[in-house]
Parts: C-alpha cells; structure tokens; sequence
C-alpha cells in the first residue's frame, strides 16, 4: 500500500510538470480524481517519466532520458477539494522543516532523481520550514483560497490515512467492535463534505492533527504501530496551511516530503511487509453507540 502512494505521489506531480502529455481518460471516481493511462509513441522516451518505488529499490533503474511511461497518472485539474480546507491555529503556524534521507535511502533517492532534485527541497537554514518561514500570526484578513498542488497531497493523506486505520493484518487479532475512540473518529471521517466555500468550512477532521504521538498509534491495528508512526510523521508535515507563508513554498514541495518519509519507512523496513486480510476490514462502530 505504501508504494502505490508513493507512485501516486510522484505520478501526480509528473503530470504536472508534463502537461503536454495529453493522456487519455479511462477510469473516473467521482469521489476523488481522475486516472489517465499513459501511451507514449513507440519509441519515445523522456528523463520526466516517472520513476517508481519497486525500480528505486530495486535499482532497476533506465538511464536519465530512457524513463518510459508505464502505469497510471492522476489529473490534477480534474481533481475535487477533498483534502484541504484553510484550518484553524496553531497547526497553520507550526512548521516541520523537509525531511532529510540518510543512509540508503538517501542513496537510492539521489541514483534515481539526482542531486540536484534533492538539493533542491533542502533547508537553506535553520529558521525555514519547506524553504519557508511560517508565520507568527494570521494575515487579517484571510486571503481567498486557492487550491495548490500540496492540497492535492493532503487528499491523498487522507485516503492514506483513512485506508491503513481500516486495514486488517491477516495475522493480527481482529476486534469485534471499534473503540469508541476510533468510531468517534470514522464518524468525523464520514462526515466530511466537499465545501462550495472551503474558507467558511468548519472541518471536524481538523482535531485529528492535535492528537499527539501515543493517542494517535492506539486508533491503529497493534501490528499496524510502525505505519501509524510514519502517518503521524506525514501528519506533521500535512497540518500547515502553506498558502500563509513566505515565500510560498514550491508547488511540489509536499509531495517531496511524503515521499521522502515513505521513501525512508520503506528503506528502514525491507523484509518486513504486513499481510493484509482481503476479506476482513476493521470495524468502524463501537457496540455502545
């Protein structure tokens, strides 16, 4: 599950760059994006095809220039706002600078992408959060909201989230009823609406990001704690409203980020795969409503 949010990730902000692709529609879900299968001429190759998780691990990687389109892509313009919506303090103003590989994972990164896309995200001081400095406080008033590339990756957190909180680890012990907890929370989930006015929105799924690090890892499957901590970890770079700093990070600046941690989880835990149950999910009501 994992890799396929990082090809997402990375198909998703291709597509951005590569708007002259003219991909061809095959599948929608009205719920949350479009996909597009790339067919590129035969014998057209381009350096900014994507680069997918199983190559980079693998080291199976083309030469810069001979990546060739494989798989899917999402459109971005065609997307629904079910992500982010302008949210309340003190998330917006608290920063987390861009995550930083190390050892392998910085490795392979840096075989697959180069240097110069990885310098290129990186901290020019201590004071920068996503080569940015948050704000001490809120413009007055707010600026109208415009929806940006890292809204597009906050959606996709939350299909992530949503997606591993459900997830029944076929060796795991499977529970009769949620907890009340975690039915309070699938109730906040379900609750979400696409907003006309994602500005007057009040986002109930907002106080997820002031749960701290232990209360957050018990909504999860025990055997599912080390995904729970890298959620955690993508939380904290989700939480922030980027649109209120200076200057504006780069368009694709989070998608970086949760690749990265991904990237290092993955890196960090080979071998180490989880069987899921495709048959069984986690339940969602508890038994005293």
């Amino acid at each position: 599950m994992l890799k396929t949010i990082h090809d997402i990730l990375e198909a998703q902000r291709t597509f951005r760059r590569c708007r002259d692709l003219s991909p061809e529609p095959i599948i929608q879900n009205a719920s949350a994006v479009h996909l597009h299968s790339m067919k590129p001429q035969e014998g057209h190759v381009s350096e900014n095809w994507p680069v997918y998780i199983e190559n980079i691990l693998n080291r199976d990687l083309q030469p810069r220039g001979q990546h060739r389109a494989s798989g899917l892509l999402l459109d971005p313009d065609r997307e629904l706002n079910i992500g982010a919506d302008y949210i309340d303090e003190p998330n917006i103003l608290e920063g987390r600078p861009m995550p930083a590989l190390t050892g392998e994972a910085k490795l392979l990164y840096i075989q697959a992408y180069g240097q110069e896309r990885y310098d290129q995200f990186a901290e020019k001081s201590s004071f920068t959060c996503h080569g940015a400095i948050p704000p001490s406080d809120l413009p007055d008033p707010l600026p109208v909201f415009v929806h940006r590339p890292c809204h597009d990756a906050e959606s996709i957190f939350w299909t992530m989230f949503a997606a591993i909180l459900h997830a029944q680890p076929a060796s795991g012990t499977r529970e009769p009823w949620a907890s009340k907890r975690v039915a309070e929370l699938w109730k906040k989930l379900h609750e979400h609406e696409i907003p006309d006015n994602p500005a007057d929105y009040d986002d109930h799924r907002e106080d997820i990001f002031h749960t701290l690090a232990l209360p957050w890892a018990r909504y999860f499957h025990p055997d599912l704690r080390d995904v729970a901590q890298l959620l955690y970890d993508i939380r904290c770079q989700v939480a922030p409203e980027y649109e209120y700093w200076t200057p504006r990070p780069p368009d694709d600046h989070l998608h970086e980020a949760l690749q990265r941690l991904i990237l290092q989880y993955l890196v960090e835990h080979r071998d180490k795969d989880i069987a899921l149950d495709p048959d069984h999910l986690r339940p969602t009501q508890s038994a005293y409503p």
